[in-house]
């Protein structure tokens, strides 16, 4: 994990939006979506990827393992 930080805050700030809950507007979630797809799967404990993907989707989302992140992402972007 980088620092201590959650890797919500880490999202937000790379992608330099105002406000966390932007994260998961329909404006900023492509942003979101892109910064999640260049992050290290592995430097995150599956369930940190779990509360940063339900957040942004706004949805319950359990994954296994991060190995599953692009799965979960590219099935719940281009369905919403």
């Amino acid at each position: 994990m980088t620092g201590n930080k959650h890797l919500l805050d880490i999202l937000w700030e790379r992608i330099g939006c105002t406000y966390l809950s932007d994260l998961k507007t329909p404006q900023i979630r492509p942003a979101a979506i892109e910064a999640i797809r260049e992050t290290d799967r592995f430097a995150y404990p599956t369930e940190m990827w779990n509360e940063t993907l339900s957040y942004i989707f706004g949805k319950s989302i359990i994954l296994s393992s991060p190995r599953d992140v692009d799965a979960v992402i590219s099935m719940r972007y281009f369905k919403d």
